[in-house]
């Protein structure tokens, strides 16, 4: 009995301090979680003495006076003392003036307030005479905002309701989730590579590499590897090339893949190859690779397993490729 006496000399104390509803703290515009329309948010604290110890108090609330929703937390050194929530709260609607077969009646309901922070409040609407029919309703829109889709979440459309009966005049419809948008494969150094969702989401995906020996040499002799997914290199360093374009007769769906590999002071190559979900794939039919302005002219032929270089058919810097066998094709530059 003792606290809740304490308890009620403290709102009795805020709300004779407070001439706003909303305390120390001025109202918060927020969505009301009830009926999606404007709701406010407040907050207080202070201290007391009950007559033995300092009590430190803190006030946290929600409230919307179209719905009548309401939240309410009372913490006392630190643990919650009061705690009630109501969602739509009005009362039953009651009769104040019977109407007669002239004159319309009156009927009210009544939103419960609380106590120092929010009064209670009234809506009042006519009611037909007795002698005429009653009047259709009639709806008074209210916009329902929808939320976008992301790659972790369905978004919803917007969608609008009756702001009085609550009637949902356009539903909301579901948005599905959005694809995740990944970053470039990206090797970790222990015979893996993976990537990132750019979204922000926080998705992420890894795979083994595809190691790929290929048919040339370093400057001291030691043949070089690559994971044509990632560019992890062994014997020499692999430099991602961008600006480049697939023609027809590109694998579908895959992502092509170009590597630019410095072998040793003279020996410069391209390593051309497809991916899809981190693995290398195998091309079919014939490919054409417009290469960006920079390296047009650069690539002078193909280099088979044994060494040898065979020619490439190129016009104004687009390469005509047929993988065959090979799931990387390995071009000497000039």
């Amino acid at each position: 009995m003792k606290r809740l006496l304490c308890v009620l000399m403290a709102l009795v104390m805020m709300a004779l301090l407070m001439p706003t509803i909303a305390g120390a703290d001025e109202p918060t515009q927020i969505q009301c979680p009830c009926c999606g329309g404007v709701a406010y948010e407040y907050s207080d604290s202070g201290e007391y003495d009950d007559g033995t110890t300092l009590v430190k108090y803190e006030v946290y609330g929600e409230w919307c006076e179209s719905c009548c929703y309401h939240s309410h937390v009372y913490i006392e050194n630190g643990e919650v003392v009061e705690t009630s929530s109501s969602s739509c709260n009005w009362s039953s609607w009651e009769t104040i003036k019977e109407p007669t077969e002239t004159e319309p009646g009156v009927e009210e309901r009544t939103c419960p307030g609380i106590e120092g922070y929010r009064k209670s409040h009234k809506q009042t609407r006519e009611i037909p005479p007795t002698g005429k029919e009653e009047e259709p309703h009639i709806h008074a829109e209210e916009w329902v905002p929808g939320r976008p889709a992301t790659c972790t979440r369905t978004g919803l459309t917007d969608g609008v309701k009756c702001k009085w009966c609550g009637e949902v005049l356009v539903a909301q419809k579901e948005i599905p989730k959005n694809d995740h948008v990944y970053s470039m494969w990206v090797p970790n150094g222990l015979g893996k590579h993976y990537a990132t969702c750019q979204n922000n989401c926080g998705y992420k995906i890894d795979a083994e590499c595809q190691t790929v020996q290929l048919p040339i040499k370093n400057a001291s002799g030691v043949a070089i590897s690559l994971c044509p997914v990632c560019g992890a290199c062994e014997g020499a360093t692999a430099t991602a090339v961008k600006g480049l374009k697939v023609g027809e007769g590109a694998p579908y769906r895959g992502t092509l893949r170009v590597w630019s590999i410095q072998a040793d002071e003279n020996n410069k190559y391209l390593a051309v190859s497809f991916d899809r979900f981190g693995k290398v794939m195998q091309p079919e039919g014939e490919v054409s690779i417009t290469l960006p302005a920079e390296l047009k002219g650069t690539a002078a032929g193909i280099v088979g397993a044994d060494g040898n270089v065979t020619s490439v058919q190129e016009s104004d810097g687009t390469l005509k490729l047929d993988f065959g066998s090979t799931q990387v094709i390995v071009l000497k530059g000039n």
